[in-house]
């Protein structure tokens, strides 16, 4: 009976962690970066504290990562190795045909939602943004988010990305399953 309660327990923790979102969202006018598996971990990254900080939390652990710190004493350099003869290199063989491959990261691509789009854009060349003008208009109408070619020099990127994991599962699932 236990081991029934247990195997109960261990699916349902692994049913959640398929079907938790991932989100990933950018704002260059808030100046944050957020990559987050909801409930799971996240990682944050805000322009206000600097370049080198990031906000990690694991499962209610809190931690502020300075990465241009040092952490003690170098090592010291590895003498190099002296000059012998060359080998001819292996030919790596794939495990899979680059058709396959590349199958498979459209199918994981197209799993992904996108919640917010937000671009404004200036090339600061009034030429070249009449140029991209019809090619915002398209964009628009395609994808639905808000697009905007400005002549004032103002360059804005707001995105958020939603996913979940069993989708990106199925998706590599459905490559090797089907042919097309």
């Amino acid at each position: 009976m236990i081991a029934l309660i247990l195997l109960f327990v261990l699916l349902a923790l692994v049913a959640w962690l398929l079907w938790t979102p991932l989100r990933i969202e950018i704002d260059s006018e808030a100046g944050i970066v957020y990559l987050a598996w909801q409930g799971v971990a996240s990682v944050k990254w805000e322009a206000e504290q600097g370049l080198d900080v990031l906000q990690l939390r694991v499962i209610g652990f809190r931690k502020d990562l300075r990465m241009g710190q040092e952490r003690g004493v170098k090592a010291p350099p590895t003498a190099a190795k002296p000059a012998g003869k060359k080998r001819k290199k292996a030919r790596v063989r794939r495990a899979f045909p680059l058709k396959t491959i590349l199958r498979m990261a459209r199918n994981v691509l197209c799993t992904f939602k996108i919640n917010r789009l937000k671009i404004y854009w200036d090339s600061d060349d009034f030429i070249w943004n009449a140029r991209l003008y019809p090619l915002v208009f398209y964009l628009n109408y395609r994808i639905g988010g808000q697009v905007a070619i400005n002549f004032r020099g103002r360059r804005a990127l707001a995105l958020s990305v939603e996913n979940r994991l069993g989708r990106m599962i199925w998706a590599v699932l459905q490559t090797f399953t089907t042919k097309s």
